[in-house]
């Protein structure tokens, strides 16, 4: 977590993807960056701790669902080595409007 003036200004999260055994090693996580924060670093920095953190706790692939309209969030997840795997069609809604939503991978070896 990132503060500045006690104001939360980036954070970077992850918790299990699912509660079955089979996926003990399978994280699914959460970065926000706060508008006027954006393009300064925060993000990667935020992200690289946090794959750091997973991978020295045996963590084998780190999961994010995006918004597929925010391209930012695509490259930027591209940019630390995430692969997009689906796309899922209208499972989510926000602002009185349908969202779909892009799956995406990072193995870490």
């Amino acid at each position: 977590m990132v503060e500045r003036d006690s104001v939360v200004t980036g954070y970077a999260s992850y918790a299990p993807f699912r509660d079955k055994a089979a996926y003990a090693h399978t994280v699914e996580h959460s970065v926000y960056v706060a508008s006027g924060h954006r393009a300064a670093g925060m993000g990667r920095m935020l992200m690289g701790a946090l794959m750091d953190y997973a991978r020295g706790r045996g963590i084998h692939t780190m999961i994010g669902v995006l918004d597929a309209d925010n391209e930012a969030s695509r490259a930027f997840h591209r940019r630390l080595g995430f692969e997009e795997s689906a796309v899922l069609r209208e499972v989510g809604r926000k602002f009185d409007r349908w969202l779909d939503i892009v799956f995406v991978a990072h193995h870490f070896s």
